[in-house]
């Protein structure tokens, strides 16, 4: 399993995980979870996926076959899911029932996170070795029209944390965002900690989330300290 999940999330991302995977409630969920993530994340042909003989990705869903135990099993045009519950099958993973939805959703998440840090599959540009053809042109005295660009402008997004709030606590680890006046993370949020910078401002914190951050970091790093 531990090959699985390093080919899902990295070094890193495993490293994060690795007090969590200690719970075999949570290690069940996390599994068929990052495969889904991971699965919808990458892009469209064949796919190199722990214990899958084969497995490729069309706008149909997902053929392949996989072992699973004494049968080899051929499927197509399977769901995210399906492909994520095969794979728990494989590894004896059932998951309980028993954390609450709320804890679920933010440990979703954060697994999201892990990978979209730790980026498997990039587009491949292709590249033609074709001649362009070319038009004939015409001679003109007009000059070419102009052109307005418009550069991008690129923000910094900010989040002023109170002393209370830096003093919450996970609920999915138990661990604080927050040690010795710096934002740290979590044991689940160690990895986004490192995109974010943090300033002292009297009892309160600033934290300063890089361009590569969006919406979902905010509202993740929101919902650890209770905000939401």
């Amino acid at each position: 399993m531990e090959n699985l999940l390093k080919h899902l999330v990295g070094d890193k991302g495993l490293e994060a995980l690795r007090p969590l995977l200690k719970n075999e409630t949570l290690a069940a969920f996390i599994t068929p979870r990052l495969v889904t993530g991971w699965l919808r994340k990458s892009t469209y042909g064949e796919l190199k996926l722990q214990p899958f003989q084969a497995l490729v990705k069309t706008g149909y869903g997902y053929d392949g076959n996989i072992q699973l135990k004494e049968v080899n099993y051929i499927f197509e045009k399977a769901t995210e899911e399906q492909v994520a519950a095969m794979v728990s099958v494989t590894l004896e993973q059932k998951v309980e029932p028993t954390i609450k939805d709320l804890d679920l959703a933010k440990l979703s998440k954060t697994l999201d996170l892990l990978i979209k840090v730790e980026p498997r599959y990039e587009p491949k540009e292709v590249i033609s070795t074709a001649a362009p053809k070319l038009e004939p042109v015409e001679a003109t005295d007009k000059q070419p029209p102009v052109v307005n660009r418009v550069q991008r402008r690129r923000f910094s997004k900010t989040m002023l944390v109170t002393d209370k709030e830096s003093k919450s606590l996970c609920k999915l680890c138990g661990k604080s965002q927050f040690d010795k006046g710096e934002f740290k993370g979590c044991t689940c949020l160690k990895s986004l900690a490192k995109s974010v910078k943090c300033e002292v401002k009297g009892c309160n914190y600033l934290l300063t989330f890089n361009n590569d951050c969006g919406l979902d970091e905010l509202m993740t790093v929101a919902e650890a300290i209770g905000r939401i």
